[in-house]
Parts: structure tokens; C-alpha cells; sequence
């Protein structure tokens, strides 16, 4: 819908929304706790609100409708927001931060990666993993399961995706990472490029650890590039493999590049149809799928532990499913499938404790929504946080339920963007389904073998920044189940 083919069109007049002050308009309580200040605006001014933020307007949306407008059906009128343009600074010109054509190259350039062959060799890797990590805990210890999960993820991010490189220097890139992950909300304020050029020591430690991320990232591309690292094979016609399974290069009887001979890394040198990305081009993506391969995954591991320690009916449930599946035998990939309740724990966490909180776009053009115009320029937020508690969609929305996610339970009760963790549209998160598969098959390795109970009343609080974290360490008991 929109400015093209608005079905509903009514007065001129702005949407509701909080006072601002004057030129800075709602910014300092939105700084002061974002997800509060969403949540009541919302909560308060209904399904369109309007506000400040310093000098850029900002509309809030919060009916799943309209969100799917947004993401879906007039993604052509928007382009990221603010936020993912500041993210520059760290990401490059990467699949994340990318607009237009050479969002669709790079997102070709990489889909092969996330195809079904593949995603089952990842499955293994994930497997493997988890049951290293198992073998470093003592029934009785303690465990931060937030920091755990967050190196076991980020593993796993660094051999699907670039062979076993990184290990040697996994905590330096998570540190690093955390770091500049924590500093990032200071460089979406108003006037923060101007700010950072500044010798502050807010902008000298963000240097550092950036110069320290690029070094370890620059040595993986580099030693790819100068070892002629590939995914590609020489097969002629005979023996092709389908066209859902390979990017293609060339006329008939040429190289093409087959994920399943190599990894990520090795198709970004490669490149669709040979032409591989250069240097720089290539850091960017290693350095996005690093950040978005493994921190959502870890933030909604952790949540989904916390929660289960506290619903032992949820937990009770998953246990039983793990022992009639699996019969006391290892997890496989293939036992995936009739995972259904570690499936449903997992999505019930990222309903209550959606890792990617907000969605940003900035209009190109005028646009309208529910008859109130949004003029170019302006910006549209959508929040997970709130719609995922939204009363309407969600009977009892603060009660952990994995219950809801049975097959047909809520089928045509909820509009289609009443869930949207990973985004929608052409946009959609390219690593959806890897999120999923690693999530539940972690969760199913770990919980078949071990309980985790908190070790603390402490309520959880969560911190904001380019995804939603724990704000603090989450401590876990460790004991062996019976």
C-alpha cells in the first residue's frame, strides 16, 4: 500500500505521539531506556505514533499489517534506517548495510551458503561443538550460560563459515566484539559523525578494537586469497548439481561455484560466475556473517535456558520429547524434524526476548499509512519487543508458552507479521534457517544430557544495542540428568 495504492486514507493530520522537547524532541527518554519508551508510546498512542528524535521524525508502527506493508509489499519505498548506516563504520558495504543492486549481488553471492546441503554439513559442526563444550562442564559448577553460549555460537559462525581459523583467537574476536557492540548506541547519536572525529577516549577505544578485529580478519581473507582457498568445482554438464544447490558461472561445461565442496569464505574468492569480491569487499562479509552468525542465535540460547529453568512444566516436556526421540542415543541432523518442543522453546524465547529488537527504514518517498502521511525523509520504526507482547496476538503475552507454537494451534488467529524475529520480506534475515537449525539442536543436545537451574532471583534485564543481551552475566547450575 502506501502512496501507490493506499487502501485507507484519511485526515492530513499527524498520528499521535509523546511530547518532545524543543529540537530535541523525544531523544533524551528514548535514550534513557528505548524499549520502555517504545513500548509505552505504543501502548499509550495506539498503532501509529509519532515522535522526535532531535531533528528526524519518526514514525512508530506497531500493527502487523502495516509492518508487512513496510517489509513486504512496498520494500522499494524504504531503505535501512540510521542505525544500520552508522553500522558502516563497522561492517563495510556488507550484505547487512548494503542497498539496491549491490545488496542483491552480495546476497547471491552468499545464498549458497545457507542452501540445504550445506545447512546439513553446518548441522554436524553445530553438533560436534556442543558436545565439546559439554565435556568442559562440571555437574555442580557454575556457568555465565550468556558468555557460553556467545563463544559456542561464535565457533560455530567461525568453521560453518571459514574453516577452523578462528579458533585460536575466538575469545579475542568475542571480546572485541562485545566491546564494540557495547559502544555502538554512541554512534547513532545525533551529530556522532562529527563526534568521532574527535580524539575522545570513547572514539580511541572503538579504534582499537576495531583495528584489533580487522587485523584477525584481514590475516583469514588474506591467507584465503594468497592459497587460492575455493568452492569451485570443474565439473562439466554431467553430474551438474541443481540449480537450488549452486551458484553458476559460465556457459555449459564451465567452473561453478558448489558450496558444498568449501564454505562461505570460499565462495565470496570464488564469487558467482567467477568474479570474486575484492579485499575490502570480502572483510565486510566475513566481518557480518561473524556479528549476525552467531550473536542473535547466542542472546535467544541463553534467554531460552533462563526461561526453561524457570517453567520445569516446558522443561519437563522437552525432556520427555528428547528421551521417546532419541532414546538415549546422540542427537543427530536428521533427528531434527521430530524436534518439535525444542523448535517451540526456541520460538517462544524469541517471542519474549527478541534478539533483534527494532526495525529501522528511512522513506524515499511520500507514503502513507492508516491516512496519515509520512513524507519522505522520515524515518519508520517496528518493534519486535512490542508486537511479540502485543495482548491482541498474544493471550497472556508475558507467560512463557511454547505451547502456542504447536502445529495448527494459532494457524489464521495471528496476522503474519504478529512474529517477525528475523525481519520479512526481501529483506529477511539470509540466516534464518541456520538460526533455527543451530538453536534447537543445541538446545536438544545440551538439554538431554544436563538441567540447568539459576543460580540467581536476580530478574533478567536486558541491554539494547544492535541486537537485544542480557545486560548481565546469566549464572546456571550445572547438574547431569537422571
Amino acid at each position: 500500500m502506501g502512496a501507490r495504492d493506499s487502501a485507507v486514507r484519511g485526515s492530513a493530520s499527524r498520528p499521535p505521539g509523546p511530547r518532545g522537547l524543543p529540537l530535541a524532541g523525544s531523544l533524551f527518554r528514548y535514550l534513557g531506556g528505548q524499549l520502555a519508551f517504545i513500548e509505552s508510546a505504543a501502548r499509550r498512542h495506539g498503532d501509529v505514533v509519532r515522535f522526535r528524535l532531535g531533528p528526524s521524525d519518526v514514525f512508530l508502527l506497531s500493527h502487523p499489517d502495516d509492518i508487512e506493508r513496510v517489509l513486504l509489499r512496498d520494500p522499494d519505498v524504504f531503505v535501512k534506517s540510521r542505525g544500520l548506516e552508522r553500522m558502516k563504520i563497522l561492517l563495510g558495504q556488507g550484505l547487512l548495510t548494503s542497498e539496491g543492486a549491490a545488496h542483491l549481488r552480495r546476497r547471491r553471492q552468499v545464498q549458497p551458503a545457507f542452501h540445504r546441503p550445506v545447512l546439513e554439513r553446518y548441522g554436524r559442526i553445530m553438533l560436534r561443538r556442543t558436545r565439546a563444550l559439554e565435556a568442559t562442564w562440571t555437574p555442580g559448577a557454575t556457568v555465565d550460560v550468556a558468555a557460553e553460549m556467545r563463544t559456542l555460537a561464535l565457533g560455530i559462525a567461525g568453521e560453518c563459515f571459514f574453516g577452523a581459523e578462528l579458533d585460536a583467537e575466538v575469545e579475542e574476536v568475542r571480546v572485541a566484539l562485545d566491546r564494540l557492540i557495547a559502544m555502538f548506541p554512541r554512534l547513532v547519536l545525533p551529530f556522532a559523525e562529527y563526534l568521532e572525529k574527535l580524539p575522545l577516549p570513547s572514539t580511541l577505544r572503538f579504534r582499537r578494537e576495531k583495528e584489533r578485529l580487522d587485523a584477525i580478519v584481514y590475516r583469514i581473507v588474506d591467507d584465503a586469497l594468497a592459497n587460492g582457498r575455493t568452492a569451485v568445482s570443474d565439473r562439466g554438464s554431467a553430474g551438474r548439481p541443481s540449480d537450488g544447490d549452486v551458484a553458476r558461472g559460465g556457459a555449459e561445461g564451465k567452473a561453478e561455484v558448489d558450496p558444498t565442496a568449501g564454505d562461505a569464505l570460499a565462495l565470496l574468492v570464488a564469487g558467482e560466475g567467477g568474479e570474486g569480491l575484492d579485499r575490502e569487499e570480502i572483510r565486510d562479509e566475513v566481518l557480518t556473517l561473524l556479528l549476525a552468525g552467531h550473536e542473535t542465535t547466542a542472546n535467544a540460547l541463553a534467554w531460552t535456558f533462563w526461561l526453561l529453568a524457570r517453567n520445569p512444566e516446558a522443561e519437563a516436556e522437552l525432556h520427555r520429547e528428547l528421551d521417546r526421540v532419541l532414546g538415549g542415543r546422540a542427537p543427530t541432523v536428521e533427528d531434527l524434524p521430530r524436534l518439535d518442543a525444542a523448535r517451540r522453546v526456541v520460538a517462544e524465547a524469541m517471542r519474549l526476548y527478541p534478539p533483534a529488537w527494532l526495525i529501522g527504514r528511512r522513506a524515499t518517498e511520500d507514503w502513507d499509512v492508516r491516512g496519515y502521511p509520512v513524507p519522505a525523509g522520515s524515518m519508520v520504526f517496528m518493534s519486535q519487543w512490542v508486537v511479540h507482547r502485543d495482548p491482541r496476538w498474544w493471550p497472556e503475552p508475558e507467560r512463557f508458552d511454547p505451547g502456542r507454537w504447536k502445529e495448527g494451534e494459532a494457524r489464521g488467529r495471528r496476522p503474519r507479521f504478529a512474529y517477525f524475529p528475523f525481519g520479512g520480506g526481501p529483506r529477511v534475515c539470509i540466516g534464518n534457517y541456520f538460526a533455527k537449525m543451530e538453536a534447537a539442536l543445541i538446545i536438544a543436545t545440551i538439554a538431554q544430557q544436563f538441567e540447568l537451574q539459576n543460580a540467581s532471583d536476580r530478574p533478567l534485564e536486558t541491554y539494547t544495542s544492535i541486537t537485544q543481551r542480557p545486560a548481565h552475566p546469566i549464572y546456571m547450575r550445572v547438574s547431569r540428568r537422571e
